[in-house]
Order: C-alpha cells, then sequence, then structure tokens
C-alpha cells in the first residue's frame, strides 16, 4: 500500500512522458491510498488538459468516471486540525499535507513528483523513480 499525490495519479492515466512510470508504480504496488482531496485536484488537472486541447472532453468524462469508480472506497478522510498541524510543521500547503498526513497514518510513503514536498517532508515521500527503483 502507498499514498500517491493528484499528479502521479493524472500520469498514470493521462498518455505523457511520465506515464510509463506511473504505470510502474502501480505495477509495483497497486494499493494507492488517497485522502479526500484528491477528487478536487484530479477533477482541476483533467479540467486543464481539457482547455488545453491534451485531452478531449469526452475522454476526460470516462476517465474521470473509471477513477472516480476505482479509488473512492480508497479514499480516506483527515481532519483538519491535524492538517493544518502537518501543513505548519513542513510549512507545506494544507493540500499537500493531507498527502504526507495519510503516509504518516498508514506508515506507508507518499509517492509524488513534486520536489518542493519532497524536499519539505523527505522522511515521508519518494518520487516515483525512486520507489519503482526500491528492492
Amino acid at each position: 500500500m502507498i499514498v500517491v499525490d493528484a499528479n502521479v495519479l493524472a500520469y498514470s492515466i493521462i498518455e505523457g512522458t511520465l506515464t510509463p512510470l506511473a504505470l510502474e508504480v502501480r505495477q509495483r504496488d497497486p494499493h494507492w491510498r488517497l485522502p479526500g482531496i484528491w477528487r478536487h485536484e484530479i477533477l482541476n488537472i483533467f479540467t486543464t488538459y481539457v482547455r488545453q486541447g491534451g485531452l478531449s472532453k469526452e475522454k476526460a468524462v470516462k476517465a474521470l468516471e473509471d477513477v472516480y469508480a476505482h479509488l473512492i472506497p480508497h479514499e480516506v478522510e483527515l481532519g483538519p486540525i491535524e492538517t493544518l498541524e502537518m501543513a505548519l510543521h513542513h510549512k507545506i500547503s494544507a493540500y499537500d499535507a493531507q498527502y504526507v498526513l495519510l503516509a504518516r497514518k498508514l506508515g506507508v510513503p507518499c509517492v509524488t513528483e513534486d520536489r518542493a514536498l519532497r524536499h519539505a517532508a523527505p522522511q515521508l515521500t519518494v518520487s516515483m523513480e525512486g520507489f519503482a527503483r526500491q528492492k
């Protein structure tokens, strides 16, 4: 089991240069957990891709339906106070704090390509490549 942030999730769905690595992460550990904020973040990512012409509206709708159906049962709600405390402790956004807080609570890594987040919470985070290459 691992925590993945919304960008890793997006890389696994929307074809791009990081898709093979995101799929390798999924193959290595398909038991992804996410905080509730992921739904809003992935929706924003898909909206941006459609607006920029990187994805059709129809494909975005289908992908969102699929990913919501698959991952909503695996999301974990976190309390606002503990999220605030994590955000303040690591000097990160409350959005990012939810991912590392969930990783800490579950005792698993948070896989992210967010360098600033990995720098702020190195003991709780790992890059996709770092995770895929672990023994």
